[in-house]
């Protein structure tokens, strides 16, 4: 029996497995597995980054308010990205992106939270292009956003707006001032920016999202 014959016979039990009932389903289970094993890697080799960094700085005779600032900061940043491996393991891809790589897109605010100086400053209007592999690309778009408050981080999410170009195949950004403006706490938020396709969400961008006040640097 030849070689290919020995494959041909090997195969036929596989294909047959892969029709059984309930088979597809245990597809699933692996592979939401598979993403809790690749979350699980990516958020300890991040969490072993940023413990060498701020031990190195806690043995520094030098350390003081700026170290410590800089600690907090870098410890915030790590738990967002920590919430989007999550929220990936959640949300699978239906389709990847087309280049392999997710967009990240940067909206950055500017409130005059007294309305003292002026109007705030909103991001420029921005786009994502629509992969070539969505034929049919939906309009209606989700914005997951995460950050330590939890109020403001809803206010911001009502404030970004995300609209379909069906014309130019891409997905258009653009932002209102977040109402209302007390509630937003400065700092960094990130989530991402998504739309439902064939029962999964697929990923358009990383967000990431800035609030300053009026005047800060």
């Amino acid at each position: 029996m030849s070689s290919d014959e020995k494959d041909s016979e090997k195969s036929m039990p596989d294909e047959a497995a892969s029709k059984r009932p309930g088979v597809a389903g245990w597809d699933r289970v692996g592979d939401y597995l598979g993403r809790w094993n690749d979350a699980g890697k990516s958020i300890a080799e991040r969490h072993l980054n940023v413990w060498k960094d701020i031990s190195a700085d806690l043995r520094n005779p030098e350390y003081g308010a700026d170290e410590w600032a800089r600690g907090g900061a870098r410890f915030a940043a790590t738990a967002l990205d920590d919430a989007q491996d999550l929220w990936r393991v959640l949300a699978p891809q239906a389709v990847p992106p087309v280049t392999g790589e997710i967009r990240n897109v940067l909206l950055e605010f500017e409130v005059d939270e007294y309305r003292s100086g002026g109007e705030d400053a909103l991001p420029p209007v921005q786009s994502i292009p629509v992969p070539s592999s969505v034929q049919s690309p939906p309009e209606r778009v989700r914005i997951a956003l995460y950050g330590s408050c939890e109020q403001a981080a809803k206010a911001l999410r009502e404030a970004i707006h995300v609209t379909l170009d069906e014309k130019d195949r891409k997905y258009v950004i653009q932002c209102t001032a977040p109402v209302p403006v007390r509630a937003l706490v400065p700092g960094v938020y990130s989530g991402l920016i998504s739309v439902a396709l064939d029962g999964s969400q697929m990923t358009l961008a990383d967000l990431r999202v800035v609030v300053k006040r009026r005047g800060e640097s």
